[in-house]
């Protein structure tokens, strides 16, 4: 033993006063700013417990992402709650022998026998999240009897058990998790490094209702509120491309109930806007209404003032028609021969006849 130990008990202040955060670490001697660090990790894993916690708590935690994330699609919930719970317990928890980097240790390790936790130089090198990660890991092995390696059919190895490792699949993130969890979902709660990756994936919602209990501002609060019950949520994917298939579909129905109902045939419109050169072709639904008839129409068109159909000659040309038609003379499709105009006298110039247009 390195000297005296003493307890970090890390604690979260709000309105409602002083609350206990629940995992404890017993720490040895060791350097100020290793110390600081594992202080550090225990409160980022206290935070990430008791995410934990709410996903476990809310609806259908088998289906949170999180959850999947970790421990595969058929995941045993009891058992992972178990095991949480266990870890946000009151009462001393990682005993931690000394805080500088123990030789041989990249980022933590348990002794199984007497379930003391070291940390190596990479721990210290990494960030709080990372650290809180190896904490949690960490104390799956100390505290849950959880392994990091499993046999060819996905069941555990226990702790201090002989097997050949090169043999063995290791339940690490980077390693065969993704495989361990499609092979043996039900068998994931054996495995440490998915307690890290579940706390590591949970939403930070205890934050935001923490961060609500110091708030003064009921908007602000209100907003934080929303924010952390919506972190809590479960939203499946697909779930709005599926509402919005549902109501395209009832939309459809409701137009085709109505044109069902206003009958299979509606009359067309009698023609395009005003000055269009070319009537549209009517229905007989639009006959009956008194339209007008298709191309080559009779004069009745052309009493209405409507726009002359090719290849009828209008005597006039109506008044908005876009195209000037070129107006036939009346009463013969020959003209008139004008008379000759008087000549002025003193002229030599001989008087033009005015030729006769056809």
């Amino acid at each position: 033993m390195r000297g005296a130990f003493f307890a970090i008990i890390v604690s979260v202040v709000s309105l409602q006063g002083v609350i206990s955060v629940p995992l404890k670490a017993l720490i040895g001697d060791g350097s100020p700013d290793n110390k600081a660090k594992i202080n550090e990790a225990v409160n980022v894993a206290n935070g990430q417990i008791k995410n934990m916690q709410a996903v476990l708590n809310g609806p259908n935690p088998k289906s949170h992402p999180a959850f999947v994330k970790a421990f595969g699609t058929n995941g045993n919930v009891d058992e992972v709650k178990k095991n949480v719970n266990q870890m946000a317990e009151d009462r001393p928890k990682l005993r931690i022998p000394g805080a500088d980097p123990v030789s041989g240790v990249t980022q933590g390790a348990t002794n199984t026998a007497t379930k003391d936790v070291s940390f190596g130089s990479v721990f210290f090198q990494s960030n709080a999240k990372e650290r809180a990660g190896t904490v949690i890991h960490e104390a799956a092995h100390a505290l849950n009897g959880a392994v990091d390696h499993f046999d060819q059919n996905g069941n555990p190895h226990p702790q201090g058990s002989t097997f050949d490792k090169s043999k063995a699949q290791v339940g690490y993130k980077d390693s065969h998790l993704d495989q361990l969890k499609a092979q043996a979902s039900h068998n994931m709660h054996h495995n440490a490094d998915s307690y890290r990756v579940f706390g590591e994936s949970c939403p930070e919602a205890r934050e935001f209702f923490r961060r609500a209990l110091e708030e003064t501002n009921h908007v602000a609060r209100a907003h934080l509120i929303r924010r952390g019950a919506a972190a809590c949520a479960y939203h499946p994917k697909g779930a709005a491309k599926t509402l919005a298939t549902k109501g395209a579909a009832k939309a459809s129905a409701a137009k085709a109930a109505a044109k069902k109902v206003s009958g299979s045939k509606v009359a067309k419109p009698v023609a395009k806007t005003a000055g269009s050169r070319r009537p549209v072709r009517a229905s007989p639904a639009g006959k009956k209404a008194g339209s007008v008839s298709p191309i080559h129409a009779s004069t009745a068109m052309k009493k209405a003032g409507s726009a002359r159909p090719i290849g009828a000659k209008s005597a006039v040309n109506k008044a908005g028609s876009r195209n000037p038609v070129r107006a036939s003379s009346a009463p013969s499709r020959k003209s008139v021969a004008q008379p000759k105009p008087a000549v002025n006298s003193g002229s030599k110039a001989a008087p033009r006849k005015v030729a006769a247009h056809k």
